[in-house]
């Protein structure tokens, strides 16, 4: 059930910051995609690194869930967390607003990422199999390249055609002479 009487803590950083378990092999597949994701607008971090930072935040919770700190200081976790974090990409903004204003959405997603939570060799050997060994979010940028390049190549023999042909079609004595 999502808690809508959030923690606060007393040195919010400058940046959102998403703090993770960096132990979890699930945990961290996703993040690499949410860095891509959310560009530099929150900063990610393991919570071995920064759980002595905030010591309002109960060392538990950071074993049980994600914790999104808010630039204001308010603290979110699990399901929540990773909605509010994403909302930087335009793509997800409906993530968090269908979290504050769709019933039964929040609990169906907290319970959701307990289910993940409690099962993440599961959830990570899946992932796997779906995505493979990375989930970030494809560039394309060899399909880019190579399409390009297959399209330059068909312009040239186009225009290479042209070149052969053009006296022929519409030269001085081609089927369309140019003088007529």
């Amino acid at each position: 059930m999502p808690n809508k009487s959030h923690l606060h803590v007393s040195n919010p950083p400058p940046k959102q910051l998403l703090i993770w378990d960096g132990d979890c092999d699930f945990c961290r597949l996703w993040i690499e995609r949410w860095r891509d994701m959310t560009a530099d607008k929150i900063d990610y971090t393991t919570y071995q690194e920064a759980a002595d930072r905030f010591p309002e935040i109960p060392p538990e919770e950071f074993n049980r869930s994600l914790v999104l700190i808010q630039r204001d200081g308010t603290v979110v976790f699990a399901a929540e967390a990773v909605f509010r974090s994403l909302v930087y990409r335009r793509s997800r903004e409906w993530l968090a607003w269908s979290y504050d204003h769709v019933p039964g959405f929040a609990a169906v997603s907290e319970t959701s990422y307990e289910l993940i939570a409690h099962h993440r060799k599961f959830a990570s050997a899946v992932t796997r199999l779906l995505w493979g060994k990375n989930v970030r979010r494809p560039t394309y940028v060899w399909a880019r390249r190579w399409f390009l390049r297959a399209l330059g190549v068909i312009y040239l023999i186009a225009f290479v055609s042209l070149w052969v042909q053009a006296d022929v079609l519409v030269g001085s004595n081609g089927i369309s002479p140019v003088n007529q």
